[in-house]
C-alpha cells in the first residue's frame, strides 16, 4: 500500500467516478474532502447510509415416527388460527442454536441441547418483513412435547404426519417442510 500526503481540500478515493462511491462505507474516504472525513466521529449520526434489515428466526422440527409436533396459534396477530412448529425470533446476544432449544422450551415444554440440533434449512423469506429463517431438527430432548404456552399464544398442540399435514399450517412452513422431506437445503419464499 501507498501513502501519500493529500491536502486538505482535495478529494480522495481510489475510483472518484464510481456512481456507487457515495454509497461506501464512511470508513473509507470515496469522494470525500479530507477536512470533512477528518470531522467525522465514530458515534455521530447518519456516518453511514441506513441499511436494509433483515430479521433472524428459528424454527424446530420435533420428530417422532415421521410424525411432526405442531402447535396452532392465537392471540399473537399473525397466521393466528394456523399450525407451526416450536419457532420465534433469535434475540440480541444469543446464537441461533440457542434461540433454537429456548423456543424448544417455552413453546412445547422439552429442553434440547444445542449439541441435539442439527440445521436441515435455511429459507430466505419475504412477507412482511423479509428473514432469513434457519430450521432445525432436533435429534433428541428431555420431556413430552406439549402447549407450553398454556393458551396465550397457543390453543392446540398435536402430532401430525409428515405425510398428511394440516390444511390451516403456515405456508412458508408448509414450504420448509416440503424441502425438509426432499433434502433441500436452502429455499426462497415470497418473493414472486
Amino acid at each position: 500500500m501507498v501513502a501519500r500526503i493529500v491536502r486538505d481540500d482535495e478529494v480522495v478515493g481510489s475510483n472518484p467516478a464510481s456512481p456507487t462511491s457515495k454509497l461506501r462505507p464512511s470508513g473509507y474516504a470515496y469522494l470525500h474532502k479530507v477536512s470533512e472525513v477528518k470531522r467525522r466521529l465514530p458515534d455521530q449520526k447518519n456516518m453511514q447510509p441506513q441499511r436494509f434489515q433483515v430479521y433472524a428466526a428459528v424454527n424446530v422440527l420435533l420428530i417422532k415416527d415421521n410424525k411432526i409436533f405442531l402447535i396452532r396459534r392465537i392471540n399473537t396477530g399473525w397466521e393466528d388460527g394456523k399450525y407451526c412448529v416450536p419457532s420465534g425470533h433469535i434475540d440480541q446476544d444469543e446464537t441461533a442454536l440457542q434461540a433454537a432449544a429456548r423456543e424448544g422450551l417455552e413453546e412445547a415444554g422439552v429442553k434440547i441441547k444445542t449439541e441435539d440440533l442439527k440445521l436441515v434449512q435455511i429459507m430466505h423469506r419475504c412477507q412482511e418483513r423479509t428473514y432469513i429463517d434457519l430450521t432445525f431438527v432436533a435429534d433428541k430432548w428431555e420431556g413430552e412435547p406439549n402447549n407450553a404456552e398454556d393458551g396465550n399464544f397457543a390453543d392446540q398442540a398435536e402430532w401430525f404426519s409428515l405425510n398428511e399435514l394440516p390444511e390451516n399450517i403456515i405456508p412458508f412452513l408448509k414450504a420448509t417442510l416440503e424441502n425438509y422431506k426432499n433434502g433441500i437445503f436452502y429455499s426462497e419464499f415470497g418473493w414472486e
